[in-house]
């Protein structure tokens, strides 16, 4: 299961099931609405960046069924991904094509 997670299509019906719980048109109370909003900006940026912590981050914190995402396993499976998103990171804000703290937001 945990490379499965991994997978495309499965972090697009993660990332689905998420925008249907937090979308701020099915919030009735106004400050939650805001901060909804706020949220569901967050999750588009994860989801154009493929920006799988922060998509497990939100699912854990606001799908109740998901809580099982961030089990031993699946973060075993994660941890490689994460350490290649770092090292990409620290290449892009080292050694942009722009210098030093070059402009690249992966």
């Amino acid at each position: 299961m945990a490379e499965s997670l991994l997978d495309n299509s499965n972090l697009k019906v993660l990332y689905r099931k998420l925008a249907m719980a937090l979308h701020p048109d099915w919030e009735q109370v106004l400050a939650r609405r805001e901060e909804k909003t706020w949220i569901m900006g967050e999750l588009s940026l994860a989801w154009e960046n493929r920006d799988l912590f922060t998509l497990l981050q939100l699912a854990h914190s606001y799908l109740p069924e998901a809580d099982n995402l961030l089990s031993e396993e699946n973060l075993a499976a994660i941890n490689p991904a994460l350490w290649q998103k770092k090292r990409d990171l620290e290449i892009c804000l080292y050694r942009g094509h722009e210098g030093v703290m070059g402009g690249c937001l992966a």
